[in-house]
This record gives structure tokens, sequence and C-alpha cells, in this order.
């Protein structure tokens, strides 16, 4: 198949007005290490997810924390998506702690995640082998965005599965509809 098929191109004339958050935090600037990565979604007026934004880096706590802040300025969403576990709770006291200091509050919904990323991204997956989701493919983060998620098998480890997990999160609410309704035209 044709990436084309795969990531349909966004419609803008039709984008969503209630955005979430898929955020997978990573801890250490390492070379070698695991990225940070927000994904921002939502759903449409016709039931189609749009990923309208990406950010990926390997930056240090404090540089993606600023971060988290100028992405809910700018697309103001519903809720940050988080994967509870042993990150989460070392970065939560941080954010928190950021949020009372900036008087700037955000919302988690804080989410376990299975063990095995392949059955994690099969909401993702489904929505893709119907045509149901849109992707912004003239971003200036969409060509590595793309080649990654294509590289991500779920049957052996990926190198790079930052954008992938980010955006399962966002998938999930797309579809389990938590807190995230449609977008009103």
């Amino acid at each position: 198949r044709r990436s084309s098929d795969l990531f349909p191109s966004h419609d803008t004339t039709i984008i969503p007005k209630r955005y979430v958050v898929g955020c997978d935090f990573a801890v250490t600037k390492k070379d070698s290490a695991n990225r940070t990565s927000f994904t921002v979604g939502g759903l449409d007026v016709d039931g189609l997810g749009h990923i309208v934004d990406q950010y990926v880096d390997r930056w240090k706590t404090d540089e993606w924390l600023k971060l988290l802040f100028t992405i809910d300025k700018k697309w103001k969403p519903e809720f940050f998506v988080v994967e509870d576990g042993q990150i989460w709770k070392s970065v939560e006291p941080f954010i928190i702690t950021e949020m009372m200091k900036r008087n700037h509050f955000l919302n988690f919904e804080v989410k376990v995640a299975s063990k095995d990323k392949a059955i994690r991204g099969r909401t993702l997956q489904r929505r893709h082998n119907v045509g149901s989701m849109r992707f912004d493919m003239e971003a200036e983060w969409y060509k590595g965005y793309e080649h990654e998620l294509l590289s991500f098998t779920g049957v052996t480890d990926a190198l790079l599965d930052d954008q992938f997990d980010s955006t399962v999160y966002v998938s999930v609410c797309i579809v389990t509809g938590k807190q995230i309704g449609r977008a009103h035209v």
C-alpha cells in the first residue's frame, strides 16, 4: 500500500475544535534514549480522527515541561493523556509544582497501558484500515512522523516508537469518547 492510502491528507474545511494531547515522556536527553513525544488530535463532526500537530525530541525534563504549557496555550486541549507508571509518578510532582508556579492548570487523564504495544495500537490500526484518520501531510513534522508510524510492526521492538505511543493515546480517546466529544461547527 502507498503511504497516502494509510495517511490521508487533512481536509482543512473540517477541523476539530476539541483536542486531546497524547504524551510519551522520556526523562533523559542521552542520544540513545527514548524521546518525549506529544501528539495533538481530535474528532470532527463526521467522526474522523485528526492529528493536527506533533512534537518530538530528546528534551531535558524542564524543556518538555515548558512545552506542555505552550501546547496548552496553542491548542487548548481538554486534557493530556499520560501512561500510568514509574515515569508519570516521577514527573507528576514537577508538573504540579510548575502549574502552581504559573497559575496555569492542565488536565491529565492517566491511563493504564497494556504492556503489549501491538495490542495497544489496535485502535489506531482499525481507524486507519477504514480510512477514518486524517493527518496534516503538509506539516513540517509529518514526514518523520509517517516514517515512524509505518516502521512500527508490533512484532519486534522498534528503534523509534515514541510518536506511535503518543498517537495511540489520542486514538484511544477518540475511540472511547473519553471526555472528547465531536467538534461543533
